[in-house]
């Protein structure tokens, strides 16, 4: 899908322009971080589970979700865009999101950087690779059934305040993850980055099969099998 066609604002043309000058020249990323992308349904506990390796490894942790309802909630013209594609289930376009990537990657010193929920397309990863000249050191990946993803998302709408969390839009979520983040799963099936985790486990559980990848992924030794298979 064109950005043109999503956001043909002359504000956001220009906010577009000026970004790509400036982390094309004035952005560098460090070779030394292990960037580690972390994808799973809504309600598998990625983000439950990134606060913890954070704790734990003294890990950057990158929201880009969240990065984009903030700009949504400031409900200017381009953060109305935003909220509507967001309420609507769809992915905001990598020409948004990758830049706000690129900038909190640049700026940390952190050295495992862990982005949580990204990419959620193939489109995604095409403009990290292009914009970054990299690719991830290891993707994982949270399973978890549709049932128990939704049993999930409707507790936690009873006190989260998110628009995107009502079964209406859930619905529309888990379809586009099956159409639009799957893909990606599957492109890194036999690459050796990928690692899955059953994310249905309890919380302790997950959290020790997911420090025992992490700490594999640093010593750039990945265990064969860790929760699930890769073959999944």
């Amino acid at each position: 899908m064109k950005f043109k066609s999503l956001f043909p604002s002359d504000e956001y043309s220009f906010l577009l322009k000026r970004e790509t000058v400036y982390f094309s020249f004035s952005l560098s990323t460090r070779r030394d971080q292990v960037l580690i992308w972390v994808l799973g349904g809504p309600g598998s506990g990625k983000g439950t589970q990134c606060k913890l390796v954070k704790k734990e490894f003294d890990a950057e942790h990158l929201i880009p979700g969240e990065m984009l309802r903030r700009e949504a909630s400031r409900k200017t013209e381009l953060g109305c865009k935003i909220e509507s594609i967001l309420m609507d289930g769809r992915i905001v376009p990598p020409t948004v999101t990758v830049p706000l990537l690129k900038e909190a990657i640049a700026a940390t010193d952190k050295k495992i950087v862990l982005i949580d929920g990204f990419p959620r397309d193939l489109e995604n990863r095409e403009e990290f690779h292009r914009s970054l000249q990299r690719d991830c050191d290891l993707l994982l990946v949270y399973e978890c059934s549709e049932a128990e993803l939704l049993r999930r998302l409707k507790k936690r709408g009873e006190t989260s305040g998110r628009s995107d969390d009502n079964e209406n839009t859930i619905l529309k979520r888990f379809s586009t993850f099956q159409r639009r983040t799957v893909p990606v799963i599957d492109l890194y099936r036999n690459s050796g980055k990928l690692k899955i985790v059953d994310g249905s486990k309890g919380i302790v559980e997950v959290s020790r099969r997911t420090t025992d990848v992490i700490r594999a992924v640093e010593k750039q030794q990945l265990p064969e099998e860790l929760g699930t298979s890769n073959a999944g």
